[in-house]
């Protein structure tokens, strides 16, 4: 079983490797992370990083700045649709 660090530590690695921009890179360093066994759930990942990125970054801003400046990157991202998630997230 795992304790909660090592979930903490898989956690922050694998927000570390979502923030990854090549997505074949992401792809082959998740794998390598979760093993390939894993892979229906690497491709959930991959397919909803920008979600799970900009939501975890979000509850993890301690301050409004912080949060705004998150928001704001979400606006200028419009390559992962970091607007559209935003709005999502505000209805």
């Amino acid at each position: 079983g795992y304790d909660a660090n090592v979930s903490a530590k898989l956690a922050e690695d694998v927000l570390g490797i979502l923030a990854v921009q090549d997505e074949r890179e992401c792809e082959n360093r998740l794998v390598v992370l979760l093993d390939f066994d894993k892979f229906d759930f690497i491709k959930t990942l991959l397919r909803n990083r920008a979600k799970v990125l900009y939501c975890t970054r979000l509850k993890q801003a301690q301050t409004d700045e912080e949060r705004a400046a998150v928001e704001a990157e979400m606006l200028r991202d419009a390559s992962s649709g970091g607007a559209a998630i935003l709005e999502q997230l505000h209805q």
